[in-house]
């Protein structure tokens, strides 16, 4: 006689926040700045409240100005975009971005190579 597996059950989300980063690096034309405009995703079933970035280091140079202070609540499936400037750095150049923040609950973060604009 043979006896068959008993069929997976789909995976189903976690409960909990899964947040995903995304960096997009553009160059302010008139201050020749790197911009990092870095979209937070809530991938999970559960909201994430008091969201912030509390860590950005793009190729050992630090942000020229204070991490965004806004604490965000991240509902399932949505995202926030918010941006860190950085120094000059040269245009074709290819860098690592480090990315980290916390939540009420945990902590994120990534890093990224990138190609600078």
């Amino acid at each position: 006689m043979k006896v068959t597996p008993p069929t997976p059950h789909p995976l189903q989300p976690a409960l909990g926040a899964d947040l995903r980063l995304t960096p997009t690096l553009m160059r302010d034309p008139s201050t020749k700045e790197i911009v990092a405009a870095i979209t937070l995703l809530n991938r999970r079933l559960s909201a994430a409240t008091n969201v912030e970035i509390t860590g950005a280091n793009l190729e050992g140079e630090t942000p020229l100005s204070a991490l965004p202070t806004r604490h965000t609540r991240l509902a399932t499936g949505k995202t926030e975009t918010c941006l860190v400037r950085f120094p000059n750095l040269t245009a074709g150049q290819r860098v690592v971005l480090h990315l980290s923040g916390k939540y009420l609950g945990g902590t994120f973060g990534d890093s990224f190579r990138v190609t600078v604009p």
